[in-house]
This record gives C-alpha cells, structure tokens and sequence, in this order.
C-alpha cells in the first residue's frame, strides 16, 4: 500500500525541481512502481515470479504468508534519490538475497512472451528509462 504513494512522491520532487519532463513522467512512474514492486516482493519477501505462472494460487499464498511472516515483512526497502542538474537518479535497495542478474538480462534481448503472466517488469523498467543497472545482489 505505501508503493504507489512513494513513487508518486517522488515523480512529483522529480518534477518540481526541474529533473523530470512532465511528458515522461507517467512513463517512469511505471518504471519506479515495477521497480519497488520487484524490491518488495522479489526481493524483501523472496517470492519467485515462477509462481505466477503456476495455475493455482500459490502466488497470492505465498505473499500472504510472507507478509505474515515478521521475518520477511519487516524488511525495508530504501530509495535514494539525486539529481546533480543533468542526470536524476534512484538507487532502490532491498535486503533480499540477490536474483541473478545475467540470466535476467538475457530473458530482456530474448522475444518477450506476452502470454506469460510475468516476467515484463524488467522490460518496462528498460523501456521507459535512460539506463538501469544493478549492483551487488
């Protein structure tokens, strides 16, 4: 619930001081909200995206439980915010283990699967932003 509002947040700092075209704002609030969705679910809560694929409800339960769980939902994510007048920029930070990376990357020059439930965030993420990376895990 503290997604959207946090994201909004900062699209609006984003626009105010300048840092963000008001043309590109919608676009990379949908970028932001994938990305702290990724760091909450994926990350904070180690929920694996396969289980959206599977025809039960094994996704919404595994939420549910991990967002139960203090171990897992206590977890924070941090966003860091800068804008030096040329580039704007936000490091999202999870306390998650890490996803690997490379094969992630290499599902993003494959075709995309628009049947498959899951699996565009990354993609989006790309699309409507000047560059991504990741770091550590």
């Amino acid at each position: 619930e503290w997604i959207e509002p946090s994201v909004d947040y900062l699209v609006n700092r984003a626009s105010l001081c300048g840092a963000l075209h008001p043309n590109r704002s919608t676009k990379v609030m949908l970028a932001l909200i994938e990305a702290v969705t990724n760091a909450v679910v994926h990350g904070n809560l180690g929920i694996s995206s396969a289980l959206k694929e599977q025809s039960g409800h094994e996704f919404a339960d595994a939420l549910a439980a991990r967002c139960a769980d203090p171990a897992y939902a206590c977890r924070m994510v941090d966003i860091r915010a800068s804008y030096d007048g040329a580039a704007l920029r936000w490091v999202i930070t999870d306390q998650g283990a890490g996803f690997d990376v490379e094969a992630a990357l290499r599902r993003l020059d494959e075709p995309p699967d628009l049947l498959r439930p899951s699996g565009r965030g990354l993609m989006m993420i790309r699309a409507f932003t000047d560059g991504m990376q990741f770091e550590d895990n």
